[in-house]
């Protein structure tokens, strides 16, 4: 059982990830085949390429807050990321996935 599974279907799954927009479908496709809720998924446009992560993520934060979205928890495998959403006041969880060893 995914941990997004026992999340109310009232609440929306937003996917922020540091992938180039060109996977994007790959992703999808990925998230689908193994059956893991998600409602919008947010990858790095072709000018924010070059960005690091966590700029990259903190300035998405910034434009969801803007346009009103209640950001209620981060889950990320970087520990660079979870400082910077910690930093950024949005409660934070550290899942490692064994990416960043």
């Amino acid at each position: 059982m995914s941990f997004l599974s026992v999340v109310d279907a009232d609440v929306a799954v937003l996917l922020l990830t540091a992938r180039p927009h060109w996977v994007a479908s790959m992703t999808a496709d990925w998230l689908v085949r193994h059956h893991i809720r998600w409602d919008l998924l947010v990858t790095r446009s072709p000018a924010q390429a070059f960005m690091r992560s966590s700029q990259f993520k903190r300035d998405e934060v910034a434009a969801m807050r803007a346009r009103d979205f209640d950001l209620l928890l981060a889950i990320d495998d970087d520990e660079r990321n979870v400082e910077m959403f910690r930093a950024e006041g949005l409660p934070t969880m550290y899942h490692h996935s064994g990416y960043y060893d």
